[in-house]
C-alpha cells in the first residue's frame, strides 16, 4: 500500500471576512468591540442570549448594510450599522424567546395548597367587588378592557394584555394609568 501525500490546501475563507475590509474603512476590531457592548445591552434588556451569537448577527448585519452606507447623509458608519444591528439582535432574542415557548405566567411550580386557593379566591372576589363599585365609563375602551381582564386573570397584566391583544408594556402602561385615575377619583 502506498502513501500519497495530501496536497496543501488553502484554508476556507468566510464570505463575511471578504466583505469586512470593505466596511467603509471601519476597523474590524473596533466594530466587533462596539457590537459586543451592544450585544450585552440587548441581552440584558430582551432576555438571555449567547453574546457571541449576537455579535455574529451584528457583523452579518454590518456586511449586509455596508453597500447601502452613504457618508454624504451625515451619519457615521458605526451609527448606520448600530441601529440596524440592534434591530437584528432584538429580533433574534424575540425569536429565541418565542421558540422556547416558555412564559413565566404558564409555569407550574407544584400548585398551590388548598389554603392558598381559598385566599386567592377571596382576593379575586374582593377585586371584582371593588371593580363593580367603580365607574369605568371614564376610562378609555382599552384601559377598561385591561382593568377587567386583570381582575378576571388573577391580577396578571401580561395575561390581560394578551387577552386584549396588546403587548405587555402597553398593557402595563394602560393598567397603571387606569389604576391611578381610579385611585384619584375614589380618594
Amino acid at each position: 500500500m502506498s502513501f500519497t501525500p495530501v496536497t496543501a490546501r488553502r484554508a476556507p475563507v468566510c464570505l463575511a471576512s471578504r466583505r469586512i475590509p470593505q466596511l467603509a474603512g471601519y476597523p474590524l476590531a473596533r466594530l466587533r468591540a462596539e457590537l459586543r457592548g451592544l450585544a450585552r445591552r440587548v441581552a440584558r434588556r430582551h432576555g438571555p442570549a449567547d453574546l457571541e451569537d449576537l455579535v455574529q448577527i451584528g457583523l452579518l448585519t454590518a456586511c449586509e448594510v455596508a453597500p447601502r452606507f452613504d457618508p454624504s447623509r451625515g451619519a457615521s458608519f458605526l451609527t448606520f450599522v448600530y441601529r440596524r444591528a440592534e434591530g437584528a439582535m432584538i429580533d433574534a432574542c424575540r425569536r429565541d424567546r418565542d421558540a422556547s415557548g416558555l412564559d413565566i405566567d404558564d409555569l407550574d411550580l407544584g400548585g398551590p395548597s388548598l389554603e392558598d386557593e381559598l385566599l386567592h379566591e377571596e382576593q379575586r372576589r374582593r377585586r371584582a367587588d371593588a371593580l363593580a363599585a367603580v365607574d369605568l365609563r371614564e376610562l378609555t375602551e382599552v384601559e377598561r378592557q385591561i382593568v377587567e381582564a386583570v381582575v378576571a386573570n388573577d391580577g396578571s397584566v401580561a395575561k390581560a394584555g394578551r387577552a386584549v391583544g396588546v403587548c405587555y408594556k402597553t398593557a402595563y402602561a394602560r393598567w397603571t394609568k387606569a389604576v391611578t385615575g381610579i385611585r384619584r377619583r375614589v380618594a
